[in-house]
């Protein structure tokens, strides 16, 4: 379907996007989600499929960087408006565990869910994550704290969210 030759441009940056996305769920679906980002993101070269194969064995260990720039070209690309929030806070939430389980960059995973649950004030998921992980930095309680009090209306447990603030005070 990509190979053909009428579907180029836009539609083929559509394609690769959709791909990505469906592949996500499937097994070996992670590395193929990464190429799909990855050729949604940049134009197809010789000299860069070239370099990449020199790099041959260390081009696994270079995904997750690879993996982060491609989800923060897709941020700088979704315009700031309303019909896109949710894609953003999805784009986020998945830079934030990203970062937090392959990068162990606390304070940018950190940043990320900040930027989550900013979008989606109301969705328990996204606030959950953003307490857990803030429980586990030192110095955020308070945020931890907010969080669990903005998830604690629309969550399906409220009984381990409340565990969680007592815990916190």
């Amino acid at each position: 379907m990509l190979a053909h030759p009428q579907v180029q441009g836009d539609q083929r940056k559509r394609l690769y996007l959709t791909l990505g996305e469906v592949s996500d769920g499937e097994n070996g679906g992670r590395q193929r989600r990464d190429r799909c980002l990855q050729r949604r993101s940049r134009p197809r070269r010789r000299a860069a499929r070239g370099a990449q194969r020199a790099r041959g064995a260390a081009a696994p260990a270079q995904a997750p960087k690879l993996l982060e720039d491609a989800y923060t070209r897709q941020l700088q690309r979704l315009p700031a408006t309303e019909p896109t929030r949710l894609a953003r806070a999805g784009l986020w939430r998945s830079l934030g565990d990203l970062r937090k389980k392959d990068l162990h960059d606390e304070g940018a995973a950190l940043a990320a869910y900040l930027a989550s649950a900013e979008l989606t004030p109301d969705d328990a998921p996204a606030q959950e994550a953003l307490a857990a992980f803030a429980t586990q930095v030192k110095g955020n309680e308070e945020v931890a704290i907010a969080a669990w009090r903005r998830a604690l209306p629309t969550t399906d447990d409220q009984g381990r969210v409340c565990i969680a603030l007592g815990e916190l005070r």
